[in-house]
């Protein structure tokens, strides 16, 4: 039941989030927030051809949305984090390279294992990710940049990856417990896109 519960309050708020953003003009017009909207997107697309796979085509592992899942947020979650960075050419070409080898790694996982989650894509993506968003926090803090509304995003990012890391390495080890992984990790959403309501709220007063 509490996982129920937490699935759809993620589905609300992930929803309600993108719908925000893309409401607000001023919000789409800015390029940090922009590129935040592009990762928003994303992930509600993926939900939506899960959820079809699962309900609609009978499909109830959907393997091969994972590649374009790995991929597509490493990319957009390091495009985003690219801006506030400053970074153009090098990182844009090193976050391509990067992106191409997780999509081919979870491919060649399908085809030979029949699983494109059981790689280290994931792992490495993550990772990259928590330290990225770890590395930023820290430059706002120092620079005493705390007046920046995407700081609440910044640190809901690093939260919800550096404890999804945690939680995956576990699942491997207790598979008797993964409903319950499952629950936490949609709670972490849930926080992620709380914040990035808010956030969204604070941006538009600012304009």
């Amino acid at each position: 039941m509490t996982y129920y519960l937490s699935l759809t309050l993620y589905y609300f708020l992930l929803l309600i989030a993108f719908v925000i953003a893309k409401s607000d003009k001023q919000t789409r017009n800015n390029k940090l927030s922009n590129r935040y909207v592009r990762y928003l997107g994303f992930i509600l697309a993926i939900e939506f051809l899960r959820l079809l796979s699962i309900y609609v085509l009978d499909i109830k592992i959907a393997n091969y949305l994972f590649p374009f899942y790995i991929a597509g947020e490493f990319f957009l979650v390091l495009s985003f984090f690219q801006v506030e960075l400053k970074q153009k050419t090098k990182m844009q070409t090193l976050i391509a390279i990067v992106t191409g080898c997780l999509f081919i790694e979870s491919i060649a996982m399908w085809f030979v294992f029949d699983n494109a989650t059981i790689g280290y894509g994931k792992t490495i993506s993550h990772l990259t990710i928590v330290l990225a968003a770890a590395y930023i926090l820290v430059k706002n803090l120092k620079e005493l940049e705390t007046n920046n509304p995407f700081l609440i995003v910044y640190g809901a990012l690093f939260l919800y990856y550096s404890v999804s890391l945690f939680l995956f390495l576990l699942m491997n080890q207790l598979t008797k417990s993964t409903i319950h992984i499952w629950t936490i990790n949609n709670l972490l959403s849930c926080i992620l896109y709380g914040s990035s309501i808010y956030t969204f709220h604070l941006l538009k007063k600012s304009y």
